[in-house]
């Protein structure tokens, strides 16, 4: 069983809107703002942060290269994502040059099979983004960070059609419990991996 709490938030930087984010991530990421109809796939960036960031989070570019990771067990796998090279695309936009190189790395067979489409696609986006481009040596610390991810998800949901289930679960609860919240006091989303149960409680702000 795993207990997430969401607050309201100005997040990493004022965009003169508020939104949620789980407690703890208000210094690096960017919060969902509220809305009383939203689109169908709104909530899917905070179902993302809940179901496949996993472990220790401290807005690192290897955090989200493990989320990433992730994503390939879960919606990748059940084919309810982009392709490989368009993940790559989407990882080039936040990569940097400056990724932990552990002395031991290790790539799982998974990512091993995609590693060339993911970089094509790294490589891609990142020139826009990186004043020094990636050279060859980069690309096998980063797809150790996303076998990593891959790993603890595998490790976690044992399938990629519970990841999967849960993650689209955790969006449409969230949406259909924030209907009609303006600003809650707080979020509590709780998931049952065995039994692929979500249950999403909202506490508004009681003013007497």
């Amino acid at each position: 069983m795993f207990r997430f709490k969401l607050v309201m938030t100005f997040g990493n930087e004022y965009t003169g809107e508020e939104g949620l984010l789980p407690v703890g991530w208000d210094s690096w990421a960017t919060p969902t703002p509220l809305y009383s109809n939203p689109h169908k796939d709104h909530y899917r960036g905070l179902a993302h942060d809940l179901i496949e960031h996993m472990g220790e989070q401290n807005g690192t570019a290897e955090d989200e290269l493990r989320a990433y990771g992730a994503v390939l067990f879960g919606r990748y796998n059940m084919g309810t994502s982009t392709s490989a090279f368009h993940l790559g695309i989407e990882i080039g936009s936040f990569i940097n040059n400056y990724i932990e190189r552990p002395k031991h790395t290790r790539v799982c067979e998974e990512v091993l099979e995609i590693q060339d489409q993911l970089w094509e696609g790294i490589l891609k986006e990142s020139r826009h983004i990186l004043t020094v481009p990636l050279e060859p040596k980069d690309k096998r610390p980063i797809m150790h960070w996303i076998s990593k991810g891959f790993m603890q998800a595998q490790r976690r949901y044992k399938s990629s059609s519970c990841m999967t289930n849960l993650y689209l679960s955790v969006a449409h609860q969230l949406s259909e419990a924030l209907r009609y919240s303006e600003s809650p006091k707080a979020v509590y989303v709780t998931i049952d991996i065995p039994t692929e149960i979500v249950h999403v409680r909202v506490k508004e702000h009681v003013y007497d």
